[in-house]
């Protein structure tokens, strides 16, 4: 233990390591702050460190900066060679390729998700990514009916107009 004997009535802070007589004092090293009520002496027993406390509660969340200047241009590269699937096929064909060498691509044209393979190892492929399909777009403005009829089958039906369009063979529309 060390004991700080005070005196002076001026005294308004003891530190850990000296007696502070002004307010340029360190607050992390503050152990105990008096202001003396008397002129009389003071005698305080400052023993050694005690255990830290529990911590306090988060403190009130800061405004947010400024915005930082932009910025540099990055750099353009030249442009890259066109990319295209190595292979295209419903999702069921896709196991045909398992032996395939890493980075082999194969696009499932039933669900547009393209995977990669990740090495050479048999079936090692990279989750599925969406690949040619991009957000559903806004529904559009309903069409103007022009009176043109396309009609299906093997003979034209009777109620067929001038104008209309006639297909051939076609049996099932899907």
């Amino acid at each position: 233990d060390k004991i700080i004997k005070v005196e002076s009535i001026a005294v308004t802070a003891i530190v850990v390591e000296e007696v502070a007589v002004t307010s340029e004092v360190n607050p992390d090293k503050i152990v105990a702050v008096i202001t003396p009520r008397s002129p009389e002496k003071v005698v305080l027993n400052v023993g050694p460190p005690g255990n830290p406390g529990d911590p306090g509660d988060p403190g009130d969340k800061g405004d947010k900066g400024d915005k930082g200047d932009p910025g540099d241009d990055g750099y353009t590269g030249e442009d890259g060679a066109d990319f295209a699937p190595d292979e295209v096929g419903p999702a069921s064909g896709r196991s045909a390729f398992d032996s395939a060498l890493k980075n082999f691509a194969y696009l499932e044209d039933d669900t547009s998700l393209i995977f990669f393979k990740l090495s050479d190892t048999v079936g090692d492929w990279s989750a599925g990514m969406t690949f040619g399909v991009g957000p559903e777009g806004p529904e559009g403005p309903e069409g103007e009916y022009t009176g043109t009829t396309i009609w299906g089958g093997t003979s034209l039906p009777a109620e067929a107009q001038v104008g209309d369009i006639f297909i051939y063979g076609i049996t099932r529309w899907s």
